[in-house]
């Protein structure tokens, strides 16, 4: 049987443990994301007095620094718009402090400062309002269409943090 030594020969086991407190593992936190993301309130387009939680994709890990994020926008799901600052709104120091918070009420201690690597992934057939298509009897009220699938890319650092 081939098993990798974690000790290698020469080395004390209190350098062994020193070298392996450096290592990180990811820690799935989707959950916190969903629970981030959950007070969101997006336009229903049955009935533009009626506002309902979007249904968006999340897959969310953390390691080290680094929060990893896969936000993705549903098919034949509706939403606003498409832009991550909108619905994540990691941009100021309010939502990075709720996300903080969150995060200790499960149980996690956050690092001193979070790094957000963010992939927005939209499907094929997601709705979103058409905001060169306003709708004369609605104020603040567009035209829905879905669009084509594609894939963007964001890192964004909390403030103060580098």
């Amino acid at each position: 049987m081939n098993r990798r030594r974690i000790m290698r020969p020469g080395r004390s086991l209190y350098s062994t443990l020193r070298r392996l407190d450096n290592v990180s593992m990811p820690v799935d936190v989707t959950l916190i994301l969903k629970d981030l993301l959950a007070a969101n309130r997006g336009p229903d387009p049955t009935d533009p007095e009626t506002r309902q939680s979007p249904e968006y994709g999340v897959a969310a890990s953390l390691e080290g620094n680094v929060l990893d994020v896969v936000l993705t926008f549903k098919k034949d799901r509706a939403y606003c718009c498409m832009e991550w600052g909108c619905h994540l709104a990691l941009l100021d120091g309010k939502q990075w402090d709720k996300l903080r918070h969150l995060l200790s009420e499960s149980a996690m201690v956050a690092p001193k400062s979070l790094r957000l690597q963010l992939s927005c992934k939209i499907e094929e057939g997601a709705v979103f309002f058409v905001l060169s298509k306003p709708d004369p009897s609605r104020r603040g009220w567009y035209a829905f269409a879905p669009v084509a699938a594609h894939e963007y890319k964001v890192v964004a650092v909390e403030a103060g943090s580098e």
